[in-house]
């Protein structure tokens, strides 16, 4: 699941994308369910559109809507195509959104997490440290802190 797979990989997870990785994985690995052709096209449709809207509100009877099944069909085969369900799909894009945000710039992490879709900062610190083994304070400093290593060493080689 996104959990484990995520956590394995959390130095790179937020980097490349925790739910990248694992999709990419899934997808690897194949699967002894498929979903059809047919079914793909929309279910590529929703995952674009989750990823473009990760912040708002996303009611599974909307995305059912996007996707142009039923709840439950589409909660079954995007777990199938995808590898992890809607809910930690969405994390995960909230997760890559926040990790951009905590790298380029200072915004407050409150205000990172009401950027990226969560009211209260302590389930997005918790959802974030679930999918990159660290706090959004503790991803900060770890990526300024290689950021300022960078920009020693590249001043070091100009003089």
């Amino acid at each position: 699941g996104l959990h484990t797979d995520a956590h394995d990989l959390a130095p790179q997870a937020v980097e490349k994308g925790a739910v990248a990785l694992v999709v990419e994985r899934h997808l690897k690995r194949g699967s002894r369910r498929s979903v059809s052709a047919e079914d793909a096209v929309r279910l590529a449709d929703v995952a674009a559109f989750i990823t473009a809207h990760c912040a708002d509100e996303l009611p599974l009877e909307r995305l059912s809507r996007i996707g142009c099944m039923s709840i439950s069909k589409l909660k079954d085969a995007f777990h199938v195509r995808y590898g992890c369900t809607i809910t930690q799909y969405i994390q995960g894009q909230r997760t890559e959104q926040a990790g951009r945000l905590l790298r380029e710039t200072d915004l407050p992490v409150s205000q990172v997490a009401a950027i990226v879709g969560y009211q209260n900062p302590s389930r997005f610190a918790e959802i974030f440290r679930r999918n990159t083994g660290r706090s959004p304070a503790e991803y900060r400093r770890a990526c300024w802190s290689s950021f300022t290593e960078v920009n020693d060493m590249e001043r070091k080689d100009s003089l």
